[in-house]
């Protein structure tokens, strides 16, 4: 779409005339310009402005933002709602389940990923050949 953001934000608002104004707009405004920009480029699958503030209260951290940064940027008050919307130590935590299948996918020193062998195992443990069923 050609918009430079480091000349401003990517939801301007305009007058009459097409040109720039200083003037903040409502947040329907926002909305609309948002879905506009998602229908042209085809990639609209029902974001809202809250879904990137929310986006953006997790993504500038990890990328070394501070919690007052990100407050200023999304345009919250305070940073504990920053750090209500963001939880980083929660996203981050290395013991939770999705963290931890991914990291069974990553490959050891033998090529062989810890998911990988333990479906090995498993194949070879629930090896039913020749055992006759219970209930037939």
């Amino acid at each position: 779409m050609n918009i430079n953001l480091r000349e401003g934000f990517l939801f301007r608002a305009t007058d009459p005339k097409g040109r720039v104004s200083p003037k903040p707009f409502v947040g329907s405004t926002v909305a609309n310009r948002l879905r506009l920009h998602l229908t042209a480029l085809n990639i609209d699958e029902g974001e809202t402005m809250h879904s990137f503030r929310s986006a953006c209260s997790i993504t500038l951290p990890l990328l070394g933002a501070s919690d007052d940064q990100v407050a200023s940027h999304v345009g919250w008050k305070s940073i504990q709602v920053a750090r209500y919307y963001s939880q980083v130590p929660k996203v981050m935590d290395l013991s939770l389940p999705a963290s931890l299948l991914a990291q069974g996918t990553v490959r050891g020193k033998d090529s062989i990923s810890r998911a990988g062998s333990l479906g090995t195992e498993f194949r070879a443990r629930s090896n039913l050949k020749g055992l006759s069923l219970a209930f037939p």
